[in-house]
């Protein structure tokens, strides 16, 4: 299986990835939200629909997926999540600007390679689908539902906030976490970036479901972000507007294609 080495603390790590399409298309990096992996991506039809029109990549976080497995919550910092999406490019000797999308987690990587210059110069233009900027602290409950009772009481206890139960695959992907690393992963809220917004100069689209939370906090982040555009996706809470692809992948076509 391919895998990039990124480092924690001068230690080695191997990053999963996958290179899906046409090495002539436009390079569209796909990463997952918090408790997914790169192959609901397949599941969830965004690989089918785009991989005729960009070149994908796909990536398992550190501790997610087919990645490697850590139990120390300094791994998780997003600054070297963000390092570790530039450690496949490299790995992969990409050296034209490529697109990013990222959902919910995904996104708030986004963010982070989107403010930092020496990340930033790799990419072309960035696609945040569910993530504001500001501080996030529900991730913390997700640990502490980890431990209390493992990933199935993490899937109980997100049900309760969702409009409809989890697709099958992404139910079956969560309880497949390591709960260690999962835990570990969730144990210190997401601090804000919102400060940095303003020093983004690619271009960025936000999608939000208009159902969702972190709508308002969008709104105020594209308002930050000089060249940005945010769409409502209409009658969608979070969940749906990452795991409804059909919905979803059209908006990143358009954006690829007109960017």
């Amino acid at each position: 299986m391919p895998y990039a080495v990124s480092r924690r603390k001068n230690k080695p790590v191997k990053i999963y990835y996958e290179d899906i399409g046409d090495s002539g298309l436009p390079v569209l990096v796909m990463q997952h939200g918090d408790g997914n992996e790169s192959q609901n991506w397949k599941s969830l039809g965004y690989v089918e629909l785009l991989q005729k029109h960009c070149r994908l990549i796909l990536i398992d976080y550190l501790g997610y997926g087919r990645s490697e497995k850590s139990y120390d919550p300094n791994d998780y910092a997003m600054p070297l999540l963000a390092a570790d999406t530039i450690a496949v490019l490299q790995q992969l000797k990409i050296s034209t600007p490529v697109f990013f999308f990222g959902g919910s987690m995904g996104g708030r990587v986004g963010y982070e390679l989107a403010t930092t210059p020496e990340y930033a110069s790799h990419f072309k233009a960035f696609i945040i689908n569910g993530m504001g900027s500001s501080t996030l602290d529900i991730v913390v409950e997700f640990s502490k539902w980890t431990q209390s009772g493992g990933m199935p009481y993490v899937v109980e206890q997100m049900e309760n906030f969702m409009t409809e139960p989890f697709p099958i695959e992404v139910k079956e992907t969560f309880l497949r976490n390591d709960p260690k690393a999962y835990d570990a992963a969730n144990r210190n809220p997401w601090p804000s970036i919102t400060d940095r917004l303003a020093d983004i100069d690619k271009p960025v689209l936000l999608i939000c479901g208009e159902k969702a939370d972190e709508l308002k906090d969008m709104k105020a982040s594209a308002a930050l972000i000089r060249n940005a555009k945010l769409k409502i996706l209409l009658g969608l809470d979070h969940a749906q507007a990452y795991w409804y692809g059909p919905r979803v992948a059209p908006l990143i076509k358009a954006f690829v294609e007109n960017t």
